[in-house]
């Protein structure tokens, strides 16, 4: 499951930068973009934890940060994933013509902001740990 997952995220990160959302301009791209880095140094933490050239207390710190970086990284995603389930949904309705309910839109504009939240409060723990891992490889 972890290999699949990585290639999933892998992929996000390729789109993301062949559209032009390198760093993100919706909530949504920021959101996949972020939590792709953070699966990228969670696997490169993984690696280096068997390098022996790696100096054991970078390993440590880069490891602690990740572990603490997952539980909000996991829940910025599960959100982004619920934002674009209803994005996707509301785009269906208005390609095939269909009104768009209110409650619907107002859904839309809560699951957006709950992200907007989760990315605020989110993001300087899976950058932190981001930083560490990248430290580590030079």
């Amino acid at each position: 499951m972890r290999r699949k997952a990585s290639s999933v995220f892998a992929c996000i990160l390729i789109a993301c930068v062949a559209v032009g959302c390198a760093n993100g301009k919706t909530t949504l791209e920021k959101a996949y973009l972020n939590y792709g880095r953070f699966v990228a140094a969670q696997e490169a933490t993984v690696n280096f934890t068997n390098d022996p050239l790696v100096d054991q207390r970078a390993k440590v710190a880069a490891a602690q940060a990740v572990v603490a970086a997952k539980p909000f990284a996991d829940t910025m995603y599960e959100a982004a994933r619920e934002y674009a389930a209803i994005q996707q949904e509301i785009e269906s309705m208005q390609e095939s013509g269909q009104a768009v309910p209110e409650d619907k839109a107002l859904l839309a504009l809560q699951a957006e902001q709950k992200l907007r939240g989760l990315l605020e409060s989110s993001l300087p723990r899976i950058l932190e740990a981001v930083k560490l891992v990248r430290q580590m490889r030079f």
